[in-house]
């Protein structure tokens, strides 16, 4: 993991997580490329930051049910309405 994506993780500072992916979009997503890692989400659980996680959670949210949509798996209605 990018050690500046763990800082902001241990810090619980949002404003750096969103920097960071502003920088590289794919930042979260490479870290998908490896089976296991410890991620912003248990860096930031392990430090008591849960301020950050809702927003850690609601980008691979969206990421998840882009990948849903892309694949066919869900219709568009159940993603914009109360189906996801």
């Amino acid at each position: 993991m990018d050690p500046r994506l763990e800082q902001a993780a241990e810090s619980g500072s949002i404003d750096e997580l969103y920097a960071l992916i502003d920088e590289n979009p794919y930042i979260l997503e490479n870290m998908d490329a490896v089976p296991f890692v410890s991620t912003p989400l248990h860096v930031a659980a392990a430090s008591g930051n849960i301020k950050i996680l809702f927003p850690n959670m609601m980008i691979h949210f969206v990421q998840m049910a882009k990948l849903l949509l892309e694949c066919g798996l869900v219709e568009r209605n159940q993603v914009d309405g109360e189906g996801f």
